[in-house]
């Protein structure tokens, strides 16, 4: 949008966080009015609420001073209450009154009759353990309110869209080109043009489509071709069941290591819960917390290696190294079966679309728990007697 409005000579301006000059600097030549960083985490929600409407003034005057163009004020307090709070939360609901209010700040200083507003949110907050979280698919993550009014735009509600949709939309109102990599619909629902307006705009969307329909293709072809995603997994795949094949045949207790392997599973799987973590980056809260949740990931896998030895201990005159050696190879296998589908099915790297943001990070955790496993039992094999069994 700020390529394309530049392009067309048309004014831009932005007024919010230092997102916006490290993405779009180049296209806003100076028309930037960076927040004040609010330095405590949302401990005080009156003193949040306060910053957000101080931050909200300043907006105001500067982009009433640029009242025409392509204009984006950033409004963040809810966010940060999210990620303290929850969206659920009293102080959420509270800090989001502020935001309303700022909303109706903004609308009646830039309405002059002649302007098309569109209030979006990126993302909603999940509500877990008192705190908030997004990243994730959650329904009210991926799901939030979508407002167009002004001129321009057709009176409707209870209308849907993907956040795709939005760019191509705006530049219909702009007068601009859809951007040439759009995969978004323009919301022509939503849109209220004269014949020629929508007759143009619809030429330029058709075009722009064919365009872009051609670039996919030749994209996935591409893929396709150097990806080698489908021989790698399958390969993967009949490693995994060949390894679980040999242990079970070797081992003395196939029953009993079949059991040591559900107990590690299991093991894991409690302390992965009690630990806060899940398959979702909206767990993760804030970036600050990611090695500390790669972290607990880590720990519960090499903690989860005491229930089998356990279970061994009871089942087994003893427990010799190679016992657990055994253990240690059969769940190492399972979880390569478990990445190796996440790649046949979605891919474990970005190529020309975005793979399942949810299977990408089992996949992760489930490589950081495979090597954890790889190295405790090593350590188990060195520590635990050897011999004749």
């Amino acid at each position: 949008l700020f390529s394309l409005a530049a392009e067309a000579g048309l004014p831009r301006a932005a007024a919010g966080s230092p997102f916006w000059e490290r993405a779009f600097g180049e296209y806003l030549e100076g028309n930037l009015l960076f927040q004040k960083k609010y330095s405590p985490r949302a401990a005080d929600t009156k003193a949040i609420a306060e910053w957000q409407a101080d931050q909200c003034r300043e907006a105001e005057r500067f982009l009433a001073s640029r009242s025409t163009g392509l204009l984006v004020a950033d409004i963040t307090a809810a966010d940060v209450v999210g990620h303290d709070f929850g969206g659920e939360s009293e102080a959420y609901r509270e800090v989001a009154q502020e935001v309303d209010h700022c909303l109706g700040l903004l609308v009646t200083a830039l309405d002059n009759g002649r302007t098309a507003f569109a209030i979006v949110s990126d993302h909603g907050h999940i509500d877990r353990r008192g705190g908030g979280g997004h990243g994730g698919s959650e329904r009210e993550v991926v799901e939030v309110p979508l407002v167009f009014t002004g001129q321009g735009i057709r009176q409707a509600r209870g209308w849907q869209a993907n956040v795709v949709d939005i760019a191509p939309t705006l530049c219909v109102l702009l007068g601009l080109p859809l951007p040439a990599t759009s995969q978004g619909d323009v919301l022509w629902h939503s849109l209220a043009l004269t014949g020629d307006q929508s007759g143009r705009s619809k030429m330029r969307a058709d075009e722009q489509r064919g365009r872009l329909e051609g670039i996919l293709k030749a994209e996935h072809l591409r893929s396709a071709a150097g990806s080698g995603r489908v021989l790698s997994s399958v390969t993967a795949i009949i490693l995994g069941l060949a390894c679980l094949g040999w242990l079970l045949f070797r081992s003395r207790g196939p029953l009993v290591l079949l059991a040591g392997a559900a107990a590690y599973f299991l093991a894991y799987r409690f302390l992965f819960m009690a630990l806060g973590l899940g398959y979702s980056l909206s767990t993760i809260n804030t970036e600050e917390r990611l090695f500390l949740f790669f972290g607990k990931n880590i720990l519960s896998a090499a903690l989860g290696l005491t229930a089998p030895w356990g279970l061994l201990r009871l089942r087994l005159p003893t427990v010799s190294g190679e016992d657990m050696f055994e253990v240690g190879c059969f769940v190492m296998s399972v979880i390569t079966l478990q990445v190796a589908w996440i790649h046949y099915s979605s891919g474990l790297f970005m190529d020309h679309v975005l793979p399942d943001i949810d299977l990408n990070l089992r996949a992760a955790l489930d490589l950081m728990q495979m090597a954890a496993v790889g190295v405790t039992t090593a350590a188990v094999v060195v520590l635990l007697p050897h011999g004749k069994r």
